[in-house]
């Protein structure tokens, strides 16, 4: 009977433990996505605050940094496709947008402690 308690109560512990470990695991995972909302979150105004854009290409710059497609973008915002396009080449030139900036954001969001 005791050895039956013993075993018992370190299951119990055991379990109690992993719990306590997931939950933790769960709230470092939401800062690390908060963390990142806020580094994308500033990076967006940099570039915002050092180019003069246009409301039309601010908007089309937040939506890329969602992650939303060309089509749906273009949905949103009433325009054709093409248009967008142009628009998104002509950002691009304006902000001197290359992929090592991109890189640089990535790396920013990768060394974050968790």
């Amino acid at each position: 009977m005791s050895e039956f308690k013993i075993n018992n109560t370190y299951i119990f512990t055991s379990l109690k433990s992993e719990q306590q470990l997931n939950h933790s695991t769960i709230m470092l995972q939401e800062k690390r996505v908060e963390l990142e909302r806020i580094i994308k979150g500033v990076y967006l105004e940099n570039i915002i605050m050092k180019n003069n854009l246009a409301y039309i290409e601010i908007k089309i710059l937040q939506y890329i940094f969602e992650g939303e497609s060309n089509t749906k973008i273009a949905q949103k915002l009433k325009i054709k496709e093409t248009e967008l396009v142009n628009y998104t080449k002509f950002l691009y030139y304006k902000i001197h947008h290359t992929k090592h900036i991109e890189e640089v954001k990535q790396k920013l969001i990768n060394r974050l402690p968790f």
